[in-house]
């Protein structure tokens, strides 16, 4: 686990900690449920705090990158392999959670004192708030069933980011 040229770790390679627990997701159904105590016992040592609560985070994100298995947090129980709709539930708590933080980061942003930044620092900060005002905007109920509707009419296809766009600022008839 170290480089042989400068005798440093080699961060490439998961630890052995994520690497059994890899192995615990990888028998893991489609719903069923991994309690923390079980995950805790593969490894010997919890799972919910410390370094076992990193070594799991690793191991599911590596589920999710290199197998698309989303797993989901069940609380204080444990996580378990989400199914298609849970999977799609998880995006949407992604959605309103980023819109969230967007709507925080503006808050932050405009309490800075202006006048106080240099001209670049303004320009950021404009730019900043703007993309967030964005971001905000866009996943709100309203522009969501309207880029809904545009789905729906493209038989459920994705659409391409600049259509989606379009749609969300201009309208469904420019998405055509």
């Amino acid at each position: 686990m170290t480089d042989s040229t400068n005798n440093r770790p080699n961060f490439q390679e998961p630890s052995i900690d994520t690497q059994i627990l890899e192995g615990v997701l990888d028998k893991a159904e489609e719903g069923e449920l991994l309690t923390y105590k079980k995950l805790s016992d593969a490894i010997g040592r919890p799972v919910q705090i410390g370094r076992g609560r990193g070594y799991l985070d690793t191991a599911r994100r590596r589920q999710l990158h290199d197998k698309q298995r989303n797993f989901i947090t069940i609380r204080n129980e444990g996580i378990k392999l989400a199914a298609p709709e849970e999977c799609v539930e998880d995006g949407q708590s992604a959605m309103v959670a980023s819109r969230r933080k967007a709507r925080r980061g503006r808050k932050k942003l405009a309490s800075a004192d202006y006048d106080r930044l240099n001209a670049q620092d303004q320009v950021k900060h404009n730019t900043i708030y703007s993309t967030l005002g964005i971001m905000e905007m866009i996943t709100k109920a309203p522009r969501q069933k309207k880029l809904g509707a545009a789905v729906a009419k493209a038989q459920n296809n994705l659409l391409p980011d600049r259509m989606a766009i379009d749609v969300l600022f201009n309208g469904e008839k420019k998405a055509e």
